[in-house]
Formats: structure tokens, sequence, C-alpha cells
């Protein structure tokens, strides 16, 4: 009698668990995602050598769509990252933001609006009966 061997390999990716076989087609669907996604981020990376400020505006006038605050914002971060860039040089520059300037600034944006909606407002102390002290958080959705 032959002992089949299972040559399945069990992929995690946090929530997601994937099982990878060679005749499976959601394999094959999953490793040309993963490669179009590779391709992305590698033009995205070879976009950024050779303009680090692509897609930022670096004008000095103000744009129609944009706030008196948010263009002093945009001057600020324009001010700073230019003198980053004049401070550490192209190459390290290009190596502090890989995938380029505008991406950077998406994430922060992004990183603040995840936090914006978690933000602790304060905290209350309950004591209960027995004389245990309990710390009750309160944030901005409550």
């Amino acid at each position: 009698m032959a002992i089949k061997e299972n040559n399945d390999t069990l992929i995690t990716f946090g929530k997601e668990a994937l099982t990878m076989r060679k005749d499976d087609p959601r394999t094959q669907e999953y490793k040309e995602k993963m490669l179009k996604q590779m391709e992305e981020k590698k033009k995205m990376y070879e976009d950024a050598k050779k303009d680090p400020f692509k897609g930022v505006n670096l004008k000095n006038e103000r744009a129609e769509d944009e706030t008196y605050d948010e263009y002093k914002e945009r001057l600020k971060l324009n001010k700073l990252l230019q003198k980053q860039y004049r401070q550490f040089g192209r190459d390290k520059f290009i190596e502090m933001y890989p995938a380029g300037v505008k991406y950077a600034i998406d994430m922060a944006k992004e990183e603040i609006a995840k936090r914006k909606n978690n933000v602790v407002v304060g905290k209350v102390e309950s004591i209960d009966k027995d004389g245990n002290k309990q710390e009750i958080k309160l944030n901005n959705n409550e």
C-alpha cells in the first residue's frame, strides 16, 4: 500500500488562510494577483527613484480646491521636505522615501484618520462595593 504524501502548503495572512496547490485555479488567481501587485509596487519604486516629488504640489500658489489652512499646511510641509532633500542629499532622501513623498504623505494622512477615530477623550475610575478600582476609558465614539 502506497502512502500518499501531502504536498499542500498552508499560508496564513492575518484572518485569511489559503491552501496553495499547484492544480487549484484559486491558487493561480492568487498568484497572478500577487504578481500584479508586485509589478505595481516595483513601478511605484522606480518612479520614485526618478522623481521623489512626483504627484506633490510644490507650487507656492494656492490651488482652487484647497482651503487657506490646507494651503498653509502644504507650504510648511513642502518647506520641510525641501529642507530634508537639501540636507541629506538625493540618495539618502530616496532611501527615506523609497515609494515617493506622495505615498508617504497619503499613508500618514490615512494613519491620522484611523487614530482620530480612536482618540481617548478621558478616563473615569469607578469603585465598586468591595473597594476595587476599575478604569473606564471614554473615547470620542461614545
